[in-house]
């Protein structure tokens, strides 16, 4: 990250978010769920994660930083934002997750580096100072 600040890049930090399942009604009987509030929280929490790690991020010299969430599926919306953004890199962390809990969780690293056009820089949370 030292070197980022020498660089004339724009760094855009992305999360995507979507309300599981469970929200639309769970079980035998109907739960009058609002969605549209659960979906307000899920966005505004996106929102307030991002802007924090921007901050940090700013602290350490990076000036041109911005921050996108959307509604949608993770890896279907960072493909997305990459192929607006002409001549990206995207970088992600990975636990590298395998057998079982990737097949029950899905990956969305995977899918980004099978679909998207892009490059893909993967690191670990160890690596990227989150573990």
């Amino acid at each position: 990250m030292a070197r980022a600040p020498f660089l004339p890049l724009a760094v855009i930090l992305f999360r995507g978010y979507n309300a599981p399942y469970s929200v639309y009604g769970y079980g035998y009987g109907y739960y009058a769920i609002d969605v549209e509030k659960v979906t307000a929280e899920m966005r505004n929490d996106a929102d307030g994660y991002l802007e924090k790690k921007a901050t940090e991020i700013k602290k350490l010299g990076v000036a041109k930083i911005s921050c996108v969430t959307k509604e949608g599926i993770s890896a279907d919306e960072i493909i997305k934002v990459a192929r607006e953004t002409p001549d990206s890199l995207i970088t992600m962390c990975s636990h590298g997750r395998s057998g079982v809990k990737r097949w029950a969780l899905g990956s969305v690293t995977e899918t980004v580096v099978l679909h998207a056009d892009n490059p893909v820089l993967v690191l670990r949370p160890a690596i990227a100072g989150e573990g």
